[in-house]
Formats: C-alpha cells, structure tokens, sequence
C-alpha cells in the first residue's frame, strides 16, 4: 500500500482561490455587489 502524501501546509499559492480572499471587507466592491444582487431585473423589464 503506497503512503498518500497530503499537501504542505507551508507552501504559498501564486493566486488566491477566490477574489474574496484578496478584497478588503470594507471596500467598494462589496456595497456595488449587494446594491447589484438586490435589482430585481424582470420587475424592471415589465
């Protein structure tokens, strides 16, 4: 039975995984995101 190596805790990634993880919790980004996803575009389209 071979051994199953995991990955190492250490090692440092080039990019982050998701854009989460690189914006500030208060940045801009976040209020356009929330104003965005409360639209309701098929009320805007009758």
């Amino acid at each position: 039975m071979q051994y199953i190596k995991g990955k190492d805790r250490n090692q440092c990634t080039l990019f982050p995984l998701c854009l989460d993880e690189i914006i500030d919790p208060d940045n801009d980004v976040r209020f356009i995101d929330l104003f965005a996803e409360s639209i309701s575009l098929p009320h805007l389209l009758l």
